[in-house]
């Protein structure tokens, strides 16, 4: 009975998972907008990675294999990265760092 109640809940999660995506896209929040703290900006800055481009990072990007909430971007002679989390409270997604690195040939 056990796991029964618990192949019902993950396939009711899943759906509800599924329902949430359909309506963001919906209603045009396909592309959530993370939010900058203070300190990461000033290192942006340092960094010359400007909020247009963690963006792009962030919706077009590739997750970096075995590094949870790290997201790089190739570019034509170079590469951004960032790492990101999301907020317990609100689930909103949180920028922790950002950098611009020169590509590897």
């Amino acid at each position: 009975m056990a796991r029964v109640c618990k192949t019902l809940l993950t396939a009711v999660l899943h759906l509800l998972s599924l329902v949430g995506e359909v309506l963001s896209v919906l209603f045009g929040r396909s592309h959530p907008i993370p939010w900058f703290p203070p300190k990461v900006i000033q290192t942006m800055k340092h960094e010359g990675v400007s909020y247009d481009d963690v963006l792009d990072v962030f919706w077009h990007g590739e997750p970096v294999p075995g590094r949870p909430g790290m997201i790089t971007r190739l570019y034509n002679g170079y590469k951004i990265g960032m790492t990101y989390t999301r907020d317990k409270q609100t689930g909103d997604y949180v920028v922790l760092s950002a950098w611009r690195r020169p590509r590897k040939t």
